[in-house]
């Protein structure tokens, strides 16, 4: 079944209006051409919040190590403008980072002043997540992109050029790993969601805007429904050009989330209270990767004390409404990924981890003590 965003006609109708209104606007801010003469292989595309690029190593890295012979180079489209990156990173750091990966062929894009203003105007990450796409495919030369999420880490080397090889042969516009549940209303008939989404940029380019892969209300199927970004695209053409690719658990690790949480965490006046789950723990093991453990230590301290709430990336984290299966998966996560780039799970990543496991309890002792206080 079809899962209804909209129980009403007139909810409907407000929705309906509200992101009509919204399209307008975002109109304005990305336009693309029809790709002459596209280039053969593959455009990777990875969408970069601005204020976690010290984090770029972390898809790059993996990327690195991968089967990349199709492909064409690395597009980077950062979600600001280029003097705000640099003022911040310095242009030495920024550039240093593009030589270590040079054999990738990064390049990097950015807003422009207008789409900066738009952006910030509307503080809305679903719109920076369609906008560095847009910008991406705008500026990919090959026929295929891939999708390649901030946050995901390609563990097998080969998953790249399988994934290619797939859309190549079969004349697909769509290659897809995860299949978005809130469409499963046809048996055989897959809507994928934008994980390590394979397309053809040269037919989506020539046939949709750039607003189009937009969120939209539409009806399907009777149901009244709200396609996230790049369902409705798919929905308009036959299903015959979907193809899912069934992917392994030893492929590719997606602690997804992370950077819809760590918005909303920076966002938040008060606390931040994630429910039962919670990526923001695989950040400090991001940035230990990268050489600086500072933040892994401190958390495995705080995690050990028991400790609620705690100072995390600048704000307050409340941890106190965690369940274990969600932390149990996360730091299950966190040790495939030290598995796959230091060859096992070395000893502070492993007390990390446990800690992470541990919590609950570590937190009713801790309310216990204060009780007995």
């Amino acid at each position: 079944m079809v899962t209804e965003r909209y129980k009403s006609w007139l909810g409907y109708a407000g929705g309906w209006c509200q992101y009509a209104y919204l399209r307008t606007i975002l109109r304005t801010i990305a336009r693309w051409s029809p790709l002459k003469d596209p280039e053969e292989g593959y455009t990777v595309i990875i969408g970069v919040p601005w204020q976690l690029w010290e984090l770029i190593d972390i898809p790059l890295l993996s990327l690195q190590r991968a089967d990349m012979s199709s492909c064409r180079e690395v597009i980077l489209a950062v979600d600001t403008t280029e003097a705000q990156l640099k003022q911040k990173y310095g242009t030495d750091r920024v550039a240093k980072t593009l030589e270590n990966y040079a054999d990738l062929q990064p390049r990097l894009l950015y807003y422009n002043e207008w789409q900066n203003l738009i952006c910030r105007v509307l503080r809305w990450n679903w719109v920076d997540c369609w906008l560095t796409w847009v910008i991406g495919l705008a500026k990919t030369n090959t026929r295929f992109a891939l999708l390649h999420d901030f946050d995901a880490v390609v563990i097998d080397p080969e998953f790249c050029e399988k994934h290619f090889k797939m859309i190549a042969e079969t004349d697909r516009a769509f290659v897809g790993v995860q299949i978005d549940k809130a469409f499963d209303y046809y048996q055989g008939d897959k809507v994928f969601r934008t994980i390590e989404l394979m397309l053809d940029a040269s037919l989506v380019r020539s046939l949709f805007a750039p607003v189009d892969l937009f969120n939209r209300p539409r009806r399907l199927r009777k149901a009244r429904i709200l396609c996230d970004i790049l369902r409705d695209i798919q929905l308009r053409l036959p299903r015959q050009k979907r193809l899912f690719h069934k992917l392994e658990e030893d492929q590719i690790v997606h602690p997804s989330q992370v950077v819809s949480q760590w918005h909303q965490l920076r966002e938040a006046t008060g606390s931040f209270t994630p429910i039962d789950y919670s990526p923001l723990f695989v950040i400090p093991y991001f940035r230990h990767l990268t050489g600086d453990s500072t933040s892994l230590i401190s958390l495995t301290e705080n995690l050990r004390a028991g400790n609620m709430v705690i100072e995390f990336e600048g704000n307050s984290l409340d941890l106190s409404s965690l369940n274990e299966t969600g932390r149990d998966w996360i730091a299950k996560q966190i040790e495939r990924l030290d598995i796959y780039f230091s060859g096992t799970v070395t000893e502070i990543v492993k007390t990390y981890c446990e800690q992470i496991r541990l919590y609950n309890s570590n937190s009713i002792v801790a309310l216990h003590k204060c009780g007995m206080n």
